[in-house]
């Protein structure tokens, strides 16, 4: 993920919307619905990382914690 939001931006994209496209626009492109998105009482899928916005992509890297499904992995 961390080369096709760097892709989206190299091509003009802002940085929250390279982001949109890399997960809502994607999942919805794949069929999962409600995927990608976080929403009050939902199961969310994200990772955390420690910096400010305008270090992504680069800090996609340096992943922090992983939930998925709600649930923390990492």
């Amino acid at each position: 993920m961390p080369e096709e939001i760097g892709l989206l931006i190299q091509a003009g994209y802002s940085i929250p919307e390279a982001v949109r496209c890399a997960t809502r626009i994607s999942a919805s492109l794949l069929g999962l619905d409600g995927a990608g998105r976080l929403a009050a009482g939902a199961a969310a899928t994200f990772v955390v990382v420690k910096v400010p916005p305008e270090d992504i992509p680069g800090s996609l890297e340096r992943i922090k914690g992983l939930f998925i499904d709600g649930k923390q992995i990492v």
